[in-house]
This record gives structure tokens, C-alpha cells and sequence, in this order.
């Protein structure tokens, strides 16, 4: 069932409980402390508690994280993951308005974006998944190639396991000769005539490329990248994004950190 988003006056009741938070904490606070402390408030209905639909927060989060684009647009509001801190020309502009909604209606008329995203949040959040989609294959095109890409696209490639035969690996027995490095074991390795796979193309995305879990739904990640790319390698702090992303992929993940 589809869930409409809530009213702007609540979204501004939100961000007015997390800039709370934030005005006895100067240096900042992470951006979970922040969400943790609202849904223990027990200021949120039962609707705003439950999962997202289609992203794996929960609503009250996704729109209070709407509701700080404005601010953050304006300068106002450091919104990244890792913290949340209001600055001093931020602080100014709160003491000086009537409450959280019209904060928030002069952060709005700072820029275009952050308009956009009080005055049309579904439309904002829509065009964010989808920049996020197109700066993902953008990426890829550029660094794997149109021409490739299409020819994987079109199944005119061999399949990796026939370029690269995993689940019949191969034996070489290499003679007692002299090799300095990897180059000289490669040349000779050349010279018998076997045949091997080796090389490949690495594609790093950063966190602000993606924003998974956050603009980015991992499933959603899982499935684009998968259409791509051979392996996906992760290195994130939350172990259950790892999970989530293995099991949504098509292609083998590695977990890289956690």
C-alpha cells in the first residue's frame, strides 16, 4: 500500500525536535544519536515508526532527512552520516525565527534545491534516487566503455566462467628456473602456451557517490551494480548492509571491512 509522505507543518515538527538536539550539542552529534533520541521521544505515531516502502529506514527518518536539505543548502546544517551540527550563522537564523516551519520556509528560499525539497519532497527525493542511478552507470560507462557494455548487455561476451574457470582450476609446474618477479613467472607461463585469464578493471564509488541506505535503497544498488560488474567489494561500518547487499546481488560481494 502507498503511503502518502507527511504534511510539511510535521516534517517541521521533526526537524524542530532534532534541532533540540542538536543546540545542546555544539560539536555535533552522529546523525543515528539523533534519530535514535526522536523515536524514544514518544512523540511518533505507529505510521511514522514503521518501515519505509521502499527503503530500508524508517518514515519518520526519510522525512527528516528531507527536511535538512534546505538547511544544509542554506549553510546552515552540517547533515552527513557521520555527524549533524548546526553552525553559528544557523544558530543566528533559529534564534531569529518564529519556530521550526518558518526556519525552515527561509532556509527553502536560500536555493532552488532546497525549495524543491520543502515544497515538493517526493518530487526531490524521485529526481536524488534517480541522479544516484545515472551517476552510478555514468561512472561505469566511462570506465568500462559503451562498446562493452553493450556487448554484455546483448550477451555477445563469454560468460566469466569461461574466461575465467573458476570451478576448473588449472596446474602449472613450474621448473627450477630463475624468476626474479611476477613478469618473469608471466613470460614463461607465455612461452609453454597454456592459457590463463588475468587483469580486470576496478571501479571505486565513495559514499557520497551512492548514499546507500540513505538516497539508495541497498537492493536497489544491488540489483544496478549487478548488471555491470563481475564482483562487487563493500567496505562499510554496518555489517547488515553487507548482508543485504549479498543477498540482493547477482554477482559475488566481498566483505571488505566489517
Amino acid at each position: 500500500m502507498h503511503i502518502e509522505m507527511i504534511s510539511r507543518k510535521r516534517r517541521a515538527e521533526l526537524l524542530g525536535q532534532a534541532l533540540d538536539i542538536l543546540i545542546e550539542q555544539p560539536q555535533g552529534l552522529a546523525a543515528s544519536s539523533v534519530l535514535e533520541r526522536i523515536s524514544t521521544s514518544g512523540a511518533l505515531s505507529e505510521v511514522e515508526l514503521s518501515a519505509h516502502q521502499s527503503r530500508p529506514v524508517r518514515r519518520f527518518e526519510e522525512d527528516l532527512w528531507l527536511s535538512t536539505i534546505a538547511l544544509a543548502k542554506a549553510g546552515w546544517l552540517q547533515n552527513d552520516r557521520e555527524c549533524w551540527r548546526l553552525t553559528d550563522e544557523g544558530k543566528k537564523a533559529y534564534q531569529g525565527s518564529a519556530g521550526a516551519e518558518d526556519f525552515l520556509a527561509k532556509a527553502a528560499a536560500r536555493s532552488s534545491k532546497g525549495w524543491i525539497s520543502v515544497n515538493f519532497p517526493q518530487a526531490y527525493s524521485f529526481m536524488t534516487r534517480s541522479f544516484d542511478r545515472l551517476s552510478i552507470e555514468s561512472k561505469l560507462v566511462r570506465r568500462i566503455g559503451v562498446r562493452e557494455l553493450l556487448s554484455r548487455a546483448f550477451g555477445l561476451t563469454p560468460s566469466w566462467e569461461d574466461v575465467l574457470p573458476m570451478q576448473a582450476p588449472q596446474r602449472f609446474v613450474v621448473p627450477e628456473i630463475k624468476l626474479d618477479n611476477t613478469a618473469d613467472l608471466l613470460n614463461h607461463l607465455r612461452s609453454t602456451g597454456v592459457t590463463f585469464a588475468q587483469g580486470g578493471h576496478a571501479i571505486y564509488l565513495a559514499p557520497t557517490d551512492i548514499g546507500i541506505g540513505e538516497r539508495e535503497s541497498v537492493k536497489d544498488v544491488a540489483r544496478n551494480l549487478s548488471r555491470w560488474v563481475d564482483l562487487i567489494m563493500i567496505r562499510t561500518f554496518s555489517h547488515q548492509t553487507c548482508v543485504e547487499l549479498g543477498r540482493e546481488a547477482t554477482v559475488s560481494v566481498i566483505n571488505g571491512l566489517t
